[in-house]
């Protein structure tokens, strides 16, 4: 006998975390974002918490250059020299699983934004599963409550990019869109 469950289980673990037995049966849908994206959204995450998540620093770019510490370090395999160091292992194991075993497939978060339906459509057929209804576009109510006040300023988003141009350049695994948004 076969089982089949229909849940989504979401996960912020890298793949190898996961297991060579369970990649076998699971559909994985890895979903990727551009790392300025990443990090001014996870800067604001780590400032609405009273624990010690990880560091609360002044901007998402000192985040990007410093250490994983606290609870963050939960989410990988190994210890890296950066954050962004971190996220770009984590992005390019994801996405070298994906090109050897079929049930990965890589989808970019800005697909899904803004251009949700045949994203959906598509994700579908290439992890083979069927699409029982049409596509609705989900409500955007997962704003963080509590810090409307972090801001990030446009020299700031800037000095990011540039770090990403530069950092992003070491890893030649990762997604060809990530690397070519900043050649």
């Amino acid at each position: 006998d076969s089982f089949c469950i229909n849940s989504i289980i979401k996960s912020h673990f890298p793949l190898p975390l996961i297991g060579d037995n369970s990649i076998n049966i699971l559909k994985i849908a890895y979903i990727y974002r551009n790392p300025v994206e990443v990090f001014i959204s996870y800067w604001k995450f780590l400032h609405k918490w009273d624990w010690f998540e990880g560091p609360k620093l002044n901007c998402p770019l000192e985040l990007m250059k410093t250490k994983p510490s606290g609870q963050s370090q939960r989410y990988q395999v190994e210890n890296y020299h950066t954050y962004f160091a971190r996220w770009a292992n984590h992005v390019s194991s994801a996405y070298m699983a994906s090109k050897k075993i079929k049930n990965i497939v890589c989808i970019n978060y800005s697909d899904l934004l803004y251009n949700y339906s045949s994203s959906i459509k598509n994700l579908c057929k290439d992890l083979s599963l069927e699409l029982i209804e049409e596509t609705k576009l989900p409500k955007n109510n997962n704003y963080i409550k509590g810090i409307e006040s972090l801001k990030v300023s446009e020299d700031i988003r800037t000095e990011m990019n540039e770090y990403c141009r530069n950092e992003v350049q070491k890893y030649k695994y990762l997604p060809r869109d990530i690397i070519s948004n900043f050649s």
